[in-house]
C-alpha cells in the first residue's frame, strides 16, 4: 500500500470529501478554517510550486533515493502544508525509509486535515503494524476498509495483524475477503492456513498452504505450517518431504529442523530426531518443540530424572504468552494449547514412571486445563487417582475419556479396575472385557476381568482371563495369583498352590498369592504351612476378616481351639455381617463341647444367610449334643436338600447325615432325570448339577445301569464345558480347536455356545468350523442356529460359509441327496471336505446289509 504512487489526475479525489455523515460530521470539528478563496476541490493558489516539487520528490522515490524524496517532500509541505496528499507523499517516502514514527505522524496529520483519505489509513496501519502497535493497526486498517471494501490489501493486512492477535476466527475471515479480491494472494492462502492451525483445523491448514505454495512456492513459512498440519494428522512422511523442501530454502532454519526430528520420532528414529532438535537448539536455544522431542526421547528410555528436567524447560520456554491465549480462547483448544498440554502430560508420564503419584496427578490436571478434548488425559488423570487409592475420581476421569474416545482401551480397564476396588463387580467385568476386545494384547485388563469374574464366582472364566494376562505379562503376580484362586474354587488344588507360590516368587507383598495359597494347603492337608500362609496374608492386610476367618479354620483342623476361637473372634470384630465366621466359630464351639454357643452363632450366621447349608448341619449337629433329635433330624434333611453329600465333604459331616438320613430312591431318580435335562445354555451349571444328581442317586440306591447312563452324559457334558469356555478365548487357533472338539462329542449342550460364537465371530475359519461341528452334533435345535449363519454367510459374501451351512443343515436332516448335489456343484475345497466328511458320516450312522436276509 505503500509503495504505489498516487497519480496527479487522482489528486482532486483524494482531496475530495467522503460522502459518510459520520466523516462529515469528524471533519467539521477537526479541519482548520478555511483560507479565503479556498475550498475542498479546488487547488490552493500556490499549488503548481508544490506539485512540481512534489512530481520531483515522486520520481526520487520511485528511482529508491529515499532520502531525497523526503527532502522534495518536506519542501513541498514548506510551499503548501495544507495539502493532505504531499504529507502522504512524504509518509510513503519514510515508510520505505524504515522510518515507521516519521510515517505515523505525517499520515495523522494527513487524517487530521481529510480523514476520507482511504491511503492514509492504510500507510499509517503499516507503520504502527511495523512498530508492534497492533491495537492502532486493526483499528486504521478497519477505517480504511469501512471506506472501501474492495481494497484486497487492506483486507490481506488486517488478517495478518489479526492473526498477529490471536484472532484467528477473524483472520480466517479476512483473509477469505482478500482471497475473493485477489485468488492468488499466496500469503493470505498461509496466513489463514496457519489460523486454521491454530484452531485445530489440520485438513484446512494443510489446504491453504498447498494453494500458497502453488502460488509461491518459494513461501518457507508455507511450507513449516503444512508441515505441523500433516504431522497432527499422522502423516510424518508428508512431514519430512515438506521440511526437507523448507530446509532446501532456509538450511539453517531451526523450526524446520524441529518438526523434522518429530516426524522421525513419530517413526521410531529416536536418534535421528535427537539430533535433528540437537542441531535445532543449537541455532535457537529457545525453540520449546525440540526440547520437548528431547524430553520424549528421555521418556521412552525411561530416563525420568532426564524426562522431568526436558519438559520442565519446555514448559518455561512455551508458558510464556500460553495465558493470554488461554483467556483469549475462552476454554477452546488451539494448536499451541495443545503442545503445552502434551509436555505437561509427557512430565506426568516420567512423574508416573517413578511412582510419584500426587506429582504426576498435578501435571496431568495441568495438561487438562489447556486441553479438556484429549481422552489420553483423562485416562492417565484416572489411573494416577487409582493408583493413589481414589476410587471414585478414576470412574469420573476413565468415563470422559470414554465420552471423547469409546476406543480408549486403557480408560475402560481403569475404569473396571476402580469398580472392581468399589465391589460393582458386574461393571468391572463389562468394562474389562471392552478393554480387551479392543486391545486383546492389554495384560492388565485381561488381570482385572481375571479378578472380577472370579469374584462373581465364575473360575473358569477367571482362568482363561488370567492365563491371558500371564501369556502377555509372565512377570504380574496379580495374575498368577488370581489364576491360583480359579484353580482352587474349581479344586485344581496343586496347580492352585504352584500358581500362588510364583505370584510370591514375583512379588512377597501380593497378599492374594498367600491368601489363596493358603486355601489350597489347607484343602490337601498341609495345614501347619496354610496356617503360616494365612499370617502372611494378615500380617500385610490385618483388616480383611476373611484371612482371618481361614486361618481360624486351619487352627481348628490343627486342634487349636482357642487359637482358632482368638482368630474368630477377630474376624467379627472386622466383620460383624460375615456369615462363615459365625459358623465356623460355631464349629469351633462345638468342638469344644458348647452345645448352646454353636447353636447361637449358626443362628446368627442362618439369619445373614438362611440357604447355608455348613451352618445348618454344625446347628443339627449341635442340637443332637442336646438331645433335640427331630430338630438335628430337620437342620440336617434341610442341609441335605441344599447341598447333598460328595467327596470333598469332611468325613464328620457324612457320618452325621448318614446316621440321621435315609436318602429316598424315588425322589433321587426324579432328581436324576431332572438334572440329565440339563440347563439350557450353561455346560458347567448342567455339569454341576448332574454331579451332585449322580452322588444322591448313588447314595439313594438308584439302578446301577441309569447310574452309569448318567455318568456317561456327565463325562461328556464336563468335556462340553471345557470346550465352551475355549470358545470364549482371545486365540482365534483357540477357538477354532474348541469347534473340533464340539463336534465329536455330539451332545446338544454345545448349541448355544456355538449360537454365541456365529453371532459375534469375525474369523472366518473359526466360523466355518463352528457350523462344520453344529452339522456333527445332529440335533434339530441346531438348525435355526446354522440358517442365521447362512445369512450371515451371504451378507458377508463368504461362499464357503455359505455351502458349509447348507451341508451342515442337509446332514442333520440326514439328506444325502442334497450333499452329493451340493458337491456336483464343484465346490471350493473347503465345501468340499466339509461334504465329504459329512456324507462319511451319515453312511456310518446307516445299519449294516452285508450277510442279512
Amino acid at each position: 500500500l505503500a509503495r504505489g504512487p498516487l497519480p496527479r489526475e487522482s489528486l482532486r479525489r483524494a482531496m475530495a470529501p467522503v460522502d459518510n455523515a459520520e466523516d462529515d460530521a469528524e471533519d467539521a470539528e477537526n479541519v482548520p478554517p478555511e483560507p479565503i478563496g479556498w475550498s475542498y476541490g479546488h487547488l490552493p493558489v500556490n499549488s503548481t510550486a508544490a506539485f512540481d516539487i512534489s512530481d520531483v520528490a515522486e520520481a526520487k522515490l520511485k528511482d529508491g533515493d529515499l532520502r531525497g524524496a523526503v527532502e522534495g517532500f518536506s519542501r513541498a509541505i514548506q510551499e503548501e502544508p495544507r495539502w493532505p496528499v504531499i504529507w502522504l507523499g512524504r509518509a510513503r517516502a519514510h515508510f520505505r525509509a524504515g522510518n515507521m514514527e516519521a510515517t505515523d505522524a505525517d499520515c495523522t496529520e494527513a487524517l487530521r486535515m481529510n480523514r476520507g483519505v482511504v491511503q492514509a489509513w492504510a500507510i499509517r496501519a503499516q507503520a504502527r503494524f511495523a512498530r508492534g502497535d497492533l491495537a492502532g493497526a486493526e483499528a486504521d486498517i478497519s477505517e480504511a476498509l469501512k471506506r472501501d471494501g474492495e481494497v484486497q490489501e487492506a483486507w490481506a493486512l488486517r488478517g495478518h495483524v489479526r492473526l498477529k492477535q490471536l484472532e484467528y476466527e477473524g483472520t480466517i475471515a479476512d483473509c477469505t475477503e482478500a482471497i475473493r479480491l485477489n485468488p492468488t494472494d499466496a500469503k493470505s492462502y498461509m496466513h489463514r492456513g496457519v489460523a486454521h492451525l491454530q484452531l485445530e483445523g489440520f485438513f484446512d491448514a494443510s489446504a491453504d498452504c498447498s494453494k500458497a505454495l502453488t502460488a509461491d512456492p518459494t513461501l518457507l513459512d508455507a511450507w513449516i505450517t503444512r508441515a505441523t498440519a500433516q504431522l497432527q494428522m499422522g502423516f510424518p512422511m508428508n512431514v519430512l518431504s515438506d521440511c526437507g523442501k523448507a530446509l532446501s530454502l532456509d538450511p539453517d532454519n531451526a523450526m524446520a529442523l524441529a518438526l523434522q526430528g518429530s516426524a522421525k520420532f513419530r517413526q521410531g528414529e529416536v536418534e535421528a530426531a535427537s539430533s535433528d532438535c540437537t542441531r535445532a537448539l543449537s541455532i535457537d536455544p529457545t525453540l520449546a518443540p525440540a526440547v520437548a522431542i528431547l524430553g520424549s526421547k528421555k521418556l521412552r528410555e525411561r530416563d525420568f530424572d532426564g524426562a522431568i528436567e526436558e519438559c520442565g524447560r519446555a514448559i518455561q520456554l512455551m508458558q510464556g504468552g500460553v495465558e493470554g491465549v488461554l483467556e483469549s480462547l475462552d476454554g477452546r483448544s488451539n494448536l499451541e494449547l495443545v503442545r503445552l498440554a502434551a509436555v505437561w502430560a509427557d512430565r506426568g508420564q516420567a512423574k508416573l514412571g517413578q511412582l510419584d503419584y500426587k506429582a504426576a496427578l498435578v501435571d496431568y490436571t495441568e495438561a487438562l486445563r489447556l486441553h479438556q478434548h484429549c481422552a489420553e488425559y483423562w485416562s492417565y488423570s484416572g489411573l494416577v487417582k487409582f493408583r493413589l487409592g481414589d476410587w471414585d475420581g478414576p470412574i469420573y476421569d476413565c468415563s470422559e475419556a470414554i465420552k471423547l474416545d469409546p476406543r480408549c482401551s486403557a480408560a475402560w480397564a481403569t475404569r473396571g479396575k476402580a469398580r472392581l476396588k468399589r465391589g460393582e463387580l458386574g461393571e468391572a467385568c463389562e468394562d474389562s472385557r471392552k478393554a480387551v476386545e479392543l486391545d486383546q494384547l492389554f495384560a492388565g485388563a485381561w488381570d482385572t476381568l481375571a479378578a472380577a469374574t472370579l469374584d462373581l464366582d465364575l473360575p473358569a472364566e477367571a482362568a482363561i482371563a488370567a492365563s491371558n494376562a500371564i501369556q502377555l505379562d509372565p512377570y504380574s503376580p496379580d495374575a498368577w495369583a488370581t489364576r491360583g484362586g480359579a484353580k482352587l474354587d474349581m479344586f485344581d488344588l496343586e496347580g492352585a498352590e504352584a500358581d500362588c507360590s510364583e505370584a510370591i516368587r514375583l512379588d512377597k507383598g501380593c497378599t492374594a498369592a498367600w491368601f489363596n495359597r493358603a486355601g489350597a494347603r489347607f484343602d490337601t492337608g498341609k495345614v501347619e504351612e496354610a496356617i503360616k500362609d494365612c499370617s502372611k496374608a494378615i500380617k500385610q492386610r490385618p483388616s480383611n476378616a476373611l484371612f482371618w476367618v481361614r486361618r481360624g479354620r486351619a487352627k481348628m483342623v490343627a486342634g487349636d481351639l482357642e487359637g482358632a476361637k482368638a482368630d474368630l473372634n477377630e474376624a467379627l470384630g472386622l466383620d460383624g455381617g460375615l456369615a462363615e465366621a459365625w459358623r465356623t466359630r460355631g464349629e469351633i464351639k462345638r468342638l469344644s463341647g458348647d452345645a448352646g454357643g454353636a447353636i447361637f452363632d449358626c443362628n446368627r450366621a442362618l439369619s445373614i444367610k438362611p440357604d447355608y447349608a455348613d451352618a445348618l448341619s454344625t446347628r443339627g449337629q449341635a442340637k443332637s449334643k442336646m438331645n433335640d433329635h427331630q430338630a438335628a433330624l430337620e437342620d440336617c434333611k434341610e442341609a441335605l436338600k441344599l447341598k447333598p453329600p460328595s467327596m470333598d465333604m469332611q468325613k464328620s459331616d457324612w457320618t452325621h447325615l448318614l446316621s440321621y438320613t435315609t436318602v429316598n430312591a424315588a425322589e433321587a431318580e426324579k432328581g436324576l432325570e431332572i438334572a440329565l435335562q440339563g440347563v439350557k445354555g450353561n455346560p458347567e451349571e448342567s455339569v454341576q448339577k448332574l454331579r451332585k444328581a449322580v452322588d444322591r442317586a448313588e447314595t439313594g440306591g438308584v439302578a446301577p445301569d441309569k447310574i452309569t447312563a448318567a455318568k456317561d452324559k456327565l463325562s461328556t457334558w464336563e468335556q462340553v464345558a471345557s470346550a465352551s469356555a475355549r470358545l470364549k478365548s482371545s486365540d482365534a487357533t483357540a477357538r477354532k480347536e474348541a469347534c473340533k472338539l464340539l463336534g465329536p462329542l455330539g451332545d446338544a449342550m454345545a448349541v448355544p455356545g456355538l449360537d454365541k460364537l456365529l453371532q459375534g465371530e469375525k474369523d472366518r475359519f473359526v466360523r466355518h468350523r463352528a457350523m462344520e461341528a453344529l452339522g456333527m452334533i445332529g440335533s434339530a435345535v441346531a438348525l435355526p442356529v446354522l440358517e442365521k449363519a447362512l445369512k450371515k454367510s451371504e451378507k458377508l459374501e463368504d461362499k464357503a460359509g455359505v455351502g458349509i451351512a447348507q451341508c451342515a443343515k442337509h446332514e442333520i436332516n440326514g439328506n444325502k441327496k442334497a450333499i452329493e448335489k451340493l458337491m456336483a456343484g464343484k465346490p471350493g475345497s473347503w465345501v468340499k471336505n466339509a461334504c465329504s466328511e459329512a456324507l462319511a458320516r451319515l453312511k456310518a450312522k446307516e445299519p449294516p446289509t452285508e450277510g442279512v436276509e
